[in-house]
């Protein structure tokens, strides 16, 4: 993989143009780091200006929280005596389904937003977060683990099954806030909006793992020598489980909450980007219209005259 990457990194600085190249070089040297800094500040502070892009800001950390706490799942699974293949093949089944998922939120996207545009994309969030939870209490509490360690049985087969379906419903609000993004920020500031966004999720998203630690040893008290004694210890993945299921819940009901906060914001939001965009349309279908008439004229008076 570091041998593709290199090869892909060298074939762009040898072959790739930019053909913006001059011009980025013309402004980086009449613009410093300060004054491209004060030049680009209101455009992040207007992004404040809608409320729709605050909740998901407010959702952004505790939305990626879980997703940096679903690596543990590789630990849990082996803890609870399954082997190394089959912890490896029913957590690829999650990542198989968040890649499916995309597929199915940008089909549901498309169904939405012709019939139900103003509260189609925040019910769908709300659905992909509320059936998180009913999928950590079925890992977690319901669904049989092996009795020891590489017993053959069919609860691969099941969490297979279980971890695919988790991963088609829980990752559909990455691509529905990028849909919401785009409809409600003028198309000049896109790339502010997902800086911001990511900035919040990954700054403060991954301290998810470090409550998973505390909570699992200062709470529920796992046993590290216990865990490494033998080949699975089922009670020590138990109360590794116990504090992914607190952490994710916590986080997805907040997630939740602001969703339910959109089905307000959104459609305000989007009614006024609409109206900015069909007055912007108009104006620009004017100033064609002129332009071409000023051509039509000056043609006209340059075609030579006809002799009486």
């Amino acid at each position: 993989m570091t041998l593709f990457s290199a090869g892909v990194g060298l074939a762009i600085w040898m072959y790739v143009v930019e053909p913006n190249a001059p011009h980025l070089a013309e402004r980086r040297q009449k613009q410093g780091f300060l004054s491209t800094f004060k030049n680009n500040c209101p455009k992040v502070v207007q992004l404040f200006t809608y409320p729709t892009f605050i909740l998901i800001l407010c959702q952004g950390a505790p939305g990626t929280a879980p997703w940096t706490v679903f690596p543990f799942f590789t630990q849990w699974l082996e803890l609870s005596c399954f082997t190394h293949a089959q912890a490896a093949l029913v957590f690829s089944a999650f990542n198989w389904g968040t890649a499916f998922s995309n597929l199915l939120s940008g089909g549901l996207l498309n169904f939405v937003a012709r019939r139900f545009p103003a509260h189609g994309p925040p019910t769908i969030a709300n659905i992909s977060v509320a059936i998180g939870i009913p999928f950590l209490v079925l890992f977690f509490f319901i669904l049989p683990t092996p009795m020891a360690a590489g017993e053959e049985g069919g609860e691969v087969a099941v969490f297979f099954l279980a971890f695919l379906a988790f991963g088609v419903g829980a990752a559909m609000c990455g691509t529905i806030n990028k849909k919401v993004f785009a409809d409600i920020v003028p198309s000049n500031i896109f790339t502010y909006v997902f800086a911001i966004d990511q900035l919040v999720e990954q700054g403060l998203g991954n301290f998810a793992t470090v409550t998973v630690g505390v909570l699992t040893d200062k709470v529920f008290h796992y046993d590290r020598e216990a865990a490494t004694a033998g080949e699975c210890a089922p009670e020590e993945a138990h109360k590794l489980g116990m504090g992914m299921f607190v952490v994710c819940t916590v986080c997805w009901l907040i997630c939740f909450s602001v969703y339910l906060g959109m089905h307000c914001t959104y459609p305000r939001d989007l009614r006024r980007q609409l109206l900015l965009r069909r007055a912007e349309a108009a104006r620009k279908a004017d100033q064609y219209e002129g332009m071409s008439e000023a051509s039509t004229a000056a043609s006209l008076e340059s075609a030579p005259q006809p002799n009486v």
